[in-house]
């Protein structure tokens, strides 16, 4: 018996079957649209949600590499195309930051998790449009780099003689001691950078040079909380004119906001008024401003003017007040106090061809430098006939019993406790010109060195007879034994007198015979003692016996004298037991280890 036939019935099942699927496809088809289209809605809300969630904190650089490995690194270019900010390390670089807007994005539309990526530009080069391209030029740039250098180095070590010699012979350990120290810290420090960068420089001529700009990012944004979050940001990828980051952590808060401050409002506002932070903006005379805020206030800035960089204190308006330090591009430098943009107060100038100054300042104007005179100082006394003689009355002296007891009344000075101090030196007239003696040298001479003091000779100049007459007078009628004081050349001339002699010139060529010719005999550098005025007037028209001879000055006001000097003659009119009416009072510039070096360069 043949089967029934049951075709038909099959073609149902697998026309429902097929229809079953289909429109379960269509179905998953949908929701799977759906779905699609609602994770895709959500990440891009999402993302435009997040299009400004972040303030991006650039740090800018150069670096420079021989064949291939960084060697040092800079800020920037200054206008003759030398390097400015230079450095061997990257941490130690002082880079003005850069700020700009940045964007969270996700690499996956429908997966809206960010995962830490930043979106924003290439940031601007801050530089001088004025410097020649640094890309293909680097040999050359290092060349030129290599000059500024030595140049840098030249000014550095004679600052650092100015702060040494100033560290040894200053009066108190005090504030103002202790920021000329960390300056000098801070310069020795840089100095060995640079020499080392230098000798680097040196060592790779040869070497394949690249130079190469550096952008490093830092992401700010405010959390859920209201706190500040600050994370690094890593380069992923670059696309024309856009740079892609990644933050290091590699994690967003959902709930960061936007972290601006606002810049064009502050830029407006006089006196500003920002949250706490950074600003940059210009003041009232043009001059750029990179300023810190604190409590809504600006306390502090980086000022940039046609003339230098001021870095310190200011007040709302960015006008320095307060303790700064300013850098001239000629390579001078200040640090110290100031009221209303002027220098005030205490400060210590430094000039590359200048000594330093260091004391009080008004109104910008270098005052000078007021000691305080301890029992710890080392004073000195210097004599002739007239502490002997006071018209028909005669006075001995006794040796035994020097006390300093007054410091004279021309000037007010800064005292700590009573003035009682120790005579340690003397110095004796022996000779005028190239006839006059004085009469009392020779037992004065005596009765100091068999008390223990420190004894020196001094010759009194005159413009009637030769230098080197004078000189040969002064060394047969003085004496010289071992562990004396330099001999001294007092020149005191009066205008007259210099333009009777024949003039400046003149003068100058018989003052150097008289130093050349006691120099030869004795074996020691004379000390030439002169007053401020002819410091000021004359001493600059001889720069040998400026910079070879050591300075004695009498100056009688309330300031230091503002040169180099060994000994200063603060006073005339000063009185000292054991010797009748007034006396010189004078003040070595220094301390003992000071005093016993110089005494080196005295008779041997």
């Amino acid at each position: 018996m043949k089967a029934p036939f049951n075709g038909f019935k099959s073609n149902i099942h697998h026309s429902y079957s097929r229809r079953i699927a289909l429109v379960s496809t269509t179905i998953l088809l949908v929701l799977l649209t759906l779905a699609a289209w609602c994770l895709y809605s959500m990440g891009q809300r999402a993302q435009k949600s997040a299009e400004s969630l972040v303030r991006l904190e650039v740090r800018q650089y150069y670096v420079v590499s021989f064949n291939g490995k960084a060697a040092f690194y800079f800020t920037g270019f200054n206008t003759d195309s030398t390097m400015r900010g230079i450095s061997s390390a990257k941490d130690s670089l002082h880079v003005i930051p850069q700020y700009q807007q940045g964007r969270f994005y996700n690499d996956f539309p429908i997966l809206p998790t960010c995962l830490g990526r930043i979106r924003t530009k290439i940031p601007a080069v801050k530089t001088n449009p004025n410097h020649i391209k640094w890309k293909g030029n680097a040999r050359l740039l290092i060349g030129k780099q290599q000059v500024a250098l030595d140049s840098i180095l030249r000014t550095s070590n004679h600052e650092l003689d100015e702060l040494g010699y100033y560290m040894r012979v200053h009066s108190v350990i005090d504030e103002g001691y202790h920021i000329v120290a960390r300056y000098k810290s801070r310069l020795d420090s840089t100095t060995n950078r640079l020499t080392s960068i230098r000798s680097l420089m040196k060592k790779n001529e040869k070497s394949r040079i690249s130079i190469s700009l550096i952008n490093e990012y830092t992401a700010i944004y405010v959390t859920e909380n209201g706190k500040t979050k600050r994370e690094a940001c890593e380069l992923e990828s670059t696309k024309g004119q856009n740079v892609f980051l990644r933050l290091i952590s590699h994690t967003t808060p959902a709930t960061a906001r936007l972290f601006l401050w606002p810049w064009d409002e502050l830029r407006k506002a006089k006196p500003w008024h920002v949250k706490n932070g950074y600003c940059e903006t210009t003041d009232t005379l043009g001059r750029y401003i990179y300023g810190i805020f604190d409590a809504d206030t600006l306390r502090s800035a980086i000022r940039f003017d046609s003339a230098g960089i001021y870095i310190g204190e200011v007040n709302r308006y960015g006008i320095a007040n307060g303790h700064g330090r300013y850098r001239a591009y000629d390579g001078s430098y200040y640090e110290g106090y100031w009221t209303n943009d002027k220098r005030e107060n205490w400060g210590f100038a430094l000039s590359p061809h200048r000594p330093m100054r260091s004391g009080e300042w008004k109104q910008d104007v270098y005052k000078g430098e007021i000691l305080t005179y301890t029992s710890n100082r080392i004073y000195g006394i210097d004599i002739s006939k007239y502490q002997h003689e006071k018209g028909k009355h005669r006075y001995g002296i006794d040796w035994s019993n020097l006390r300093i007891t007054h410091l004279g009344s021309k000037s007010r000075k800064r005292i700590q406790g009573s003035v009682d101090y120790p005579v340690r030196f003397v110095f004796i007239k022996s000779t005028e010109g190239a006839t006059l003696c004085n009469p009392y040298f020779h037992a004065d001479y005596t009765g100091a060195r068999q008390h223990g003091l420190h004894v020196g000779a001094y010759h009194f100049f005159s413009l009637r007879s030769r230098g080197s007459d004078q000189a040969r007078f002064f060394l047969r009628n003085s004496r010289f034994n071992k562990g004396d004081m330099p001999p001294v050349l007092d020149v005191e001339p009066t205008k007259k007198q210099i333009e009777a002699c024949g003039g400046v010139s003149v003068m100058w060529t018989n003052i150097k015979a008289w130093l050349r010719t006691v120099e030869q005999h004795t074996g020691t550098r004379p000390i030439l003692y002169v007053s401020q005025m002819f410091v000021n007037r004359y001493l600059p028209l001889a720069p040998d016996v400026k910079k070879n001879y050591p300075v004695w000055i009498a100056r009688y006001g309330q300031y230091k004298p503002d040169i180099r000097l060994a000994i200063w003659q603060l006073c005339e009119d000063g009185k000292v037991n054991g010797i009748h009416g007034f006396v010189d009072i004078n003040v070595f510039n220094g301390y003992n280890d000071e005093f016993s070096q110089f005494m080196k360069t005295g008779i041997q």
